[in-house]
């Protein structure tokens, strides 16, 4: 189906459903802290363009050929945590087996 769908019209319905799903989580909503809202700029801004990357990037290539590029975000987040936020990995031990 997303073949033959626009990029725009795939981001579109991709968005519309969470929106939907998360209306009633507003009943409970408060604003963030004032230093938080410094980032949302950046938050509505990247993230859409990121959504709309990755969706033009299904039509050029498959999903498992993608699927290394998916994993490298987390690698992003975890070097992004570590370099704005001051944040240190947890890296938990495997569990030993009695």
């Amino acid at each position: 189906m997303q073949r033959e769908d626009s990029e725009l019209t795939t981001m579109f319905y991709t968005n519309l459903v969470p929106a939907i799903a998360s209306l009633p989580a507003l009943a409970m909503f408060e604003l963030p802290a004032p230093e938080t809202l410094v980032w949302l700029p950046a938050i509505f801004l990247l993230g859409p363009i990121g959504m709309f990357l990755g969706i033009v990037a299904l039509k050029h290539a498959s999903a498992s050929m993608l699927g290394p590029y998916t994993l490298l975000r987390l690698v992003i987040g975890v070097l992004g945590a570590v370099v704005v936020f001051h944040e240190r990995p947890i890296f938990s031990a495997p569990l030993a087996l009695a």
